[in-house]
């Protein structure tokens, strides 16, 4: 109930605890077991504050329940808020005006103890606490055309180095479908497995500087994206204008599917622009390794290998765009192996095949294109039982073999 300053202190054994229809208040100890806990302060330049003065703990919630905190202006949180098993939804910007800061202090840490969502919109950020979750930790812009910077570089809504070394996620994702370009400069993550990139504008990093530190990256982008990473496996759509340049630089590419909270990101998918995937960063040894499909519906496709490439989903180009896979950019030893059910798909454009050692083909498929097979110092094995390749129409194709060419049946 209601204490001195605006504060408030409940505490319920069950049940849900819901506040509503306040201006400027402190919740000084909320907490609930097995109920869920939505405090509002939701009229006109009202400021939510869990204060760090008193003798409360904060907001919890025990149980399964959730815990939705919601201000039209600014938010401070100087004391915890943790559930247990259920997940955390904070918007400081209630009234998408653009004039809603979150703030947490040194003991205002933001946990879902058993790896619940933690769901942020905000406007601008000034964070000390840290964010916990094995789950996901997401951050998102309150008006659509705020962009959003990552590593010190400039953005509407940004982010220091020092504010991402607080996250710890499963995975953490930042900005929106509709929302407007983000922007990165040398970001390390050192406590977050997948970082997810939403936006409906462009993804690019600032002069070539490293993302760095998760295990995979998911961007879906309606613009450019343009980054160079030391991330091992990667997922990009492009549903825009312009095309997906990723550069690795360091131990090689997988092109996996990642799951996020708007759904799957699957492979590299472009309609606006050329595909350039590059694993043939410092390591030469480093392989590209393609498990989700590359489709590019309006450009070109170049996949590059330090060493070898391996191609177990498919990869097609439409209209008069090409196909290029260079294998052994950095090695003589690259070889180019197609395994399960890979195919790859043309039609009036070449499909490019070189490697250093052996080329091991399961389906090419071309109509009115054309298909070129090279394998300097190794054999081309084409397993026709598979699919073999197809060229119809006017469509022609070569095999230049440093040892065998082997047609399987």
């Amino acid at each position: 109930f209601p204490t001195a300053d605006n504060r408030l202190q409940i505490t319920t054994t069950g049940g849900n605890i819901f506040i509503a229809g306040l201006g400027s208040f402190e919740p000084d100890d909320i907490s609930t077991v097995d109920g869920s806990i939505d405090i509002e302060a939701d009229v006109n330049g009202s400021k939510l504050t869990i204060p760090s003065s008193g003798g409360g703990a904060g907001i919890r919630a025990t149980g399964n329940g959730n815990i939705t905190l919601s201000s039209a202006d600014d938010m401070f949180i100087e004391k915890f808020v943790q559930t247990a098993n259920g997940d955390i939804f904070i918007d400081a910007d209630s009234d998408d005006d653009g004039g809603g800061e979150l703030e947490t202090t040194g003991s205002g840490d933001v946990s879902s103890t058993g790896g619940g969502t933690i769901d942020v919109t905000l406007a601008e950020v000034k964070f000390v606490g840290d964010f916990n979750t094995a789950g996901n930790l997401t951050f998102r812009q309150s008006r659509t055309s705020d962009t959003i910077g990552l590593g010190g570089i400039a953005g509407a809504l940004d982010f220091s180095d020092t504010e991402l070394s607080r996250f710890t996620a499963g995975t953490l994702e930042f900005g929106r479908t509709d929302g407007a370009d983000i922007n990165l400069q040398s970001v390390t993550l050192s406590n977050v497995n997948t970082l997810v990139l939403l936006t409906g504008g462009t993804v690019d990093d600032d002069n070539g500087t490293d993302l760095t530190g998760v295990s995979a990256l998911g961007i879906l982008a309606g613009g450019t994206v343009d980054l160079d990473t030391t991330i091992d496996s990667v997922a990009v759509v492009n549903s825009g204008t312009g095309g997906v340049n990723i550069a690795d630089t360091a131990n090689g590419l997988n092109i996996i599917t990642i799951t996020t909270s708007v759904g799957d990101i699957t492979g590299v998918n472009a309609t606006g622009g050329s595909v350039f995937l590059n694993a043939a960063g410092s390591n030469a040894n480093a392989d590209l390794d393609i498990s989700s499909d590359v489709i590019n519906s309006s450009g070109q496709i170049t996949l590059n290998a330090g060493e070898s490439i391996l191609l177990s989903a498919n990869v097609t180009a439409f209209g008069s765009n090409g196909i290029t896979f260079n294998a052994g950019q950095s090695t003589s030893t690259g070889a180019f192996t197609m395994s399960g059910a890979a195919s790859i798909t043309g039609e009036n454009g070449t499909i490019d095949i070189n490697s250093d050692t052996d080329a091991t083909i399961t389906e090419i498929d071309t109509v009115n294109g054309r298909v070129d097979i090279t394998a300097t110092n190794g054999n081309i094995t084409v397993n026709a039982a598979a699919g073999g390749i197809v060229a119809t129409g006017t469509s022609d194709f070569t095999l230049v073999a440093g040892a065998d060419v082997d047609l399987n049946d």
